[in-house]
């Protein structure tokens, strides 16, 4: 499908997918999966994934994922990044860098170093058993300035279990863009969805919500959202270099919802109950047609709202 974003093997090449896609450059991006045992990598073997990138294609992103810190020490994440500079450069400003941490490893000093590292998106898992870690981790965060904003991790943790202080604070700080669960929304996180929903949240796929204004939702209007094994990013970004455990073989996740949402966004006919067709023609947002709808602009200019509403309807009831 065109919406998961395994690489192409004609933008492996350093080609375009598809004739339409003729006139767009070619971009990359560098994958690191980081378990235990995961040490420095060689720089012979950081230049040999920038081998496999068709030649002069600018590296855009970075994705530093699993437990980079853990593995590797601060020293350690240092040197990598040097290296990695060296053989993948991502210039700051140019590209996106983004790194996963618990909350607990996260400290003024942690923070600094991420920000003079160039690191502008955190992916922040919670603490099991001290969800005070988190809103410590967000205050260093905040108070060091990094730019961008933090993504929740929430690890085989329910959203209908962080209803409680002080996890309801996670949800009112507003560096906290969006939120990734290791497994799908289920019918039991209805309240907690509606919980988020006042706090401007929607959801971007069964496993992932941001913030109605998070620039993933504008990527989707555009028709230009993918979804690879790190992560959401610009389709553009097509061709991906990974390292680390079974870094390569990493399928991208299949998610019923996103898929939906990225046809609605394009154009495309879409069947839906008849409840939320006549609601969302009566709206403006959709022009009906048979047991379907295809959106109108203001529809996808209300495309959070909309995703609210399919992801509500498919937890609720039958599956769309």
């Amino acid at each position: 499908m065109a919406e998961q974003a395994t690489p192409h093997p004609r933008a492996q090449r350093g080609l375009p997918a598809s004739s339409a896609e003729a006139n767009t450059p070619v971009r990359a991006g560098f994958y690191a999966l980081f378990g235990h045992g995961h040490g420095v990598a060689p720089l012979r073997q950081l230049h040999a994934l920038r081998d496999r990138l068709p030649p002069d294609t600018p590296v855009v992103q970075w994705r530093l994922c699993g437990r980079p810190l853990a593995c590797l020490g601060r020293a350690g994440l240092t040197e990598f990044l040097f290296r990695l500079a060296e053989a993948l450069p991502c210039p700051q400003g140019l590209g996106e860098r983004w790194l996963d941490l618990t909350a607990g490893e996260v400290d003024l000093g942690v923070a600094a170093l991420l920000r003079g590292l160039g690191f502008g998106r955190l992916r922040i898992a919670p603490e099991p058993g001290d969800p005070a870690a988190l809103a410590r981790a967000l205050a260093a965060v905040r108070e060091v300035g990094i730019a961008g904003g933090v993504i929740l991790h929430l690890p085989a943790l329910h959203l209908a279990s962080t209803a409680d202080k002080p996890c309801e604070d996670w949800f009112a700080d507003l560096r906290v863009e969006g939120v990734d669960l290791d497994a799908p929304l289920t019918p039991r996180d209805l309240d907690r969805l509606a919980a988020l929903a006042r706090r401007g949240f929607a959801p971007l796929a069964g496993d992932a919500l941001r913030r109605a204004d998070h620039p993933d939702f504008a990527l989707l209007r555009a028709g230009r959202l993918a979804r690879g094994p790190w992560g959401f990013h610009e389709r553009t970004v097509s061709c991906w270099v990974a390292l680390g455990p079974d870094g390569d073989a990493l399928p991208a996740p299949s998610d019923p919802l996103f898929a939906l949402l990225c046809r609605l966004a394009r154009g495309a006919w879409v069947p839906l109950p008849r409840s939320l067709t006549l609601a969302w023609q009566e709206a403006g947002f959709g022009r009906a047609s048979g047991n379907g709808v295809r959106l109108t602009a203001a529809g996808r200019a209300a495309l959070p709202s909309l995703a609210l509403a399919l992801c509500h309807t498919r937890l609720a009831g039958p599956a769309l």
